[in-house]
This record gives C-alpha cells, sequence and structure tokens, in this order.
C-alpha cells in the first residue's frame, strides 16, 4: 500500500458518513435572504421544473 494513498483513503472513508466538508461558519448566525435572492429563487422556481431522467439524474428543465 502506497504511503501517500492512506490519507486519501482515509478522507474517503469519512466523506461517506459525514459527507462534505462546509464551506461557511456552522456558528455564524443564520441569515435572511435579501429580496433579491428571494425574487431569483421565485423566477427560477416558475421558469423550470425539476426532472429526474430515466438514469436517476435530475434535471433542470424549461416550463413550456
Amino acid at each position: 500500500m502506497n504511503v501517500r494513498r492512506v490519507p486519501v483513503m482515509a478522507t474517503e472513508v469519512l466523506v461517506q458518513y459525514l459527507g462534505p466538508a462546509q464551506v461557511g461558519d456552522p456558528l455564524s448566525p443564520h441569515r435572511t435572504p435579501s429580496e433579491v435572492e428571494e425574487g431569483r429563487v421565485a423566477d427560477l422556481q416558475t421558469r423550470y421544473e425539476r426532472v429526474v431522467g430515466p438514469d436517476g439524474v435530475a434535471y433542470l428543465v424549461e416550463r413550456p
């Protein structure tokens, strides 16, 4: 076994149980989204819908 590969293998095992690393500070207080962000989300939800293909992958498809 390659000595350089051991830390990578340990990380791969931990990711299965703990999930990916968080980028932000988990102890910081949560902020409310701004009006611009809420508008952007509302626009995306009205223009697109989430469709799961036969391969199990989710896609965003523009609504007709």
